[in-house]
């Protein structure tokens, strides 16, 4: 099993099929702090507000009023000071390869597609957070 350091991701808007309860509580359970909002437009104020307080970005990528590459887009334009350098994953039933590329290009370091796999979930996060020290 992998160890996770204490994080604490700022979590995006889901698609309205997808239910989050398992993967905060596989979050959780690994010692993370999550905090959920309920759009991108609320992720990216939620990290501005206080950046230093976050150490993860999941996002889905289809969401209601903006999608999660524009989120994503949004948050690289930040300085690092202002959150814009936080890791990030995308979670996404958008599984093919032209889609996983898409993701990366817009600037999420990680693809993970759902339904999301506990030991592959952690093991992304472990990494991301082990590239960042």
């Amino acid at each position: 099993m992998t160890c996770l350091p204490p994080i604490k991701p700022v979590w995006a808007s889901f698609g309205l099929n997808f239910c989050l309860s398992p993967v905060i509580a596989i979050l959780e359970q690994y010692g993370a702090t999550v905090t959920e909002v309920a759009s991108a437009s609320k992720a990216l104020a939620t990290l501005r507000a206080n950046p230093e307080q976050y150490d993860l970005l999941l996002s889905d990528i289809s969401m209601s009023e903006e999608d999660g590459y524009a989120l994503i887009r949004q948050v690289r334009a930040l300085s690092a000071e202002a959150g814009g350098q936080i890791p990030a994953i995308a979670l996404t039933v958008h599984a093919r390869g032209e889609d996983q590329r898409a993701a990366i290009a817009a600037g999420f370091q990680k693809h993970i597609s759902k339904p999301v796999e506990p030991d592959t979930l952690i093991e992304v996060i472990a990494s991301l957070i082990e590239q960042r020290k």
